[in-house]
């Protein structure tokens, strides 16, 4: 989203041409910033502690690795390889309950609490594919 504009404000400091993309800049930005406050309007952080209280310590999937969940000064947090942050949780439209990675950043994980053959599991909903990762009793 930035990248284009940023280069082109690149190119014109260095060939002294007319400063058109820090306008643009500061518009992508706002509507990024009304974008992150609307989606963390949407979330209960910190997480839902009834539903935190029921998670797994670890997951494991064979598509992303071991997923765990631990406590740090009295929060629930999330680590899945490089995503590491505080569990928001999110009532979905359905009912269900998911969990998110509510670190600053972008890269954020969002994983469907759930159950299958008695082990508990988180749901991972991909663009064209889903990843189960699963705690087996």
């Amino acid at each position: 989203m930035m990248v284009d504009p940023f280069f082109r404000r690149l190119l014109e400091i260095l060939y002294d041409r007319k400063l058109e993309a820090a306008d643009e800049i500061a518009v992508i930005a706002q509507r990024i910033s009304a974008q992150t406050a609307n989606r963390r309007s949407e979330l209960t952080l910190p997480g839902d502690a009834s539903v935190l209280a029921n998670l797994a310590a670890r997951y494991n999937s064979p598509g992303i690795g071991t997923i765990a969940i631990t406590d740090r000064d009295g929060t629930k947090w999330i680590k899945a390889g490089f995503i590491e942050g505080s569990i928001a949780t999110e009532i979905n439209k359905d009912g269900s309950v998911s969990i998110v990675s509510a670190a600053a950043g972008a890269i954020g994980l969002e994983a469907l609490i759930g159950q299958k053959g008695g082990a508990r599991t988180l749901t991972i909903r991909m663009p064209k594919t889903n990843i189960y990762a699963q705690n087996r009793p």
